[in-house]
């Protein structure tokens, strides 16, 4: 088992030739996150913010090996249409497509659905990630995904929860999850110097600025079983808590660690995104293949 390394959203527009999607699919990346939504909620709500499953249908598009995991929002979708594009993107892209979503009920009086046609069928099955922290979260993904994703932690959080996602498949007589995957915001220089100063630079944090409101929004709702400090949020999800900065030495030892405690999916989180992918595939991905570790 080897870990495999992602890079989160191409919020940039998709064109044959240039995006950082094909950035990555170049470079050998394995997934890319694009997450559903209607506001932007890192750099204020008048940001852009590209639809998600037009982006999905796009990226599959140009890329060749690229898996794309897009996130949805089952209150937003109707069931019977969400199947129906699911099965559309699996055709065009068939084994690359991918689900992230999080626990959810739906109890309605308007419609019922008996006897739908969906086709064509999927290529195979579909990786559905599901990501939640609560006790009933956790319990409802166990039942429900065959991955699970986290926000970024210590390798020690991390161990904990991918052991405890497993003895709950196990408890219902289910085989266990196959795809553990983490955020984390990674940066790699010259030297550990280096790295720190740019560290500092990009959680410089200010309170007047249009993502703070969305940190405070964020930290008041939300069910987490650890505090987020407005420094952790300045990147989202929890992305500078595994501390993957320093050198590229240092961030590929780290990056075995989480390997050994589990994980099999690294949600990349850098910036600018495609020079930065650039450096990560050239330093650091020789060096965590170079050690294979055995599950």
């Amino acid at each position: 088992m080897r870990a495999r390394i992602v890079f989160p959203d191409p919020l940039s527009p998709i064109t044959p030739t240039d995006s950082p999607a094909l950035t990555a699919d170049r470079l050998g990346y394995h997934t890319t996150l694009i997450p559903e939504l209607y506001l932007n909620d890192r750099k204020g709500i008048h940001a852009p913010s590209l639809e998600a499953w037009a982006l999905t249908s796009a990226v599959l598009a140009v890329t060749q090996n690229l898996r794309v995991m897009t996130a949805i929002r089952p209150g937003f979708h109707h069931l019977a249409v969400a199947a129906k594009q699911i099965s559309t993107l699996d055709s065009i892209a068939p084994g690359r497509l991918a689900l992230s979503t999080t626990p959810f009920s739906y109890d309605g009086d308007f419609f019922t659905l008996t006897d739908t046609i969906v086709e064509p069928k999927l290529s195979g099955e579909l990786g559905i990630f599901a990501g939640g922290e609560s006790e009933q979260g956790r319990e409802a993904i166990a039942g429900f995904a065959n991955a699970y994703a986290m926000h970024g932690g210590t390798v020690e959080e991390i161990r904990e929860k991918i052991t405890d996602m497993q003895r709950r498949r196990a408890a219902k007589n289910l085989p266990p999850l196959g795809e553990f995957a983490m955020s984390a915001y990674v940066i790699v220089r010259d030297t550990e110097a280096e790295a720190q100063a740019e560290l500092e630079r990009i959680t410089t944090v200010d309170p007047d600025s249009p993502g703070y409101a969305s940190f405070q929004e964020f930290t008041a709702n939300s069910a987490l079983d650890v505090e987020v400090s407005a420094c952790e949020y300045a990147v989202g999800t929890r992305g500078l808590r595994p501390h993957l900065v320093g050198t590229a030495e240092q961030v590929a030892e780290k990056i075995r660690a989480y390997e050994e405690a589990g994980l099999t999916l690294l949600l990349i989180q850098s910036s600018p995104i495609e020079a930065e992918l650039e450096r990560i595939a050239a330093e650091v991905f020789p060096l965590v293949r170079r050690t294979p570790v055995t599950a």
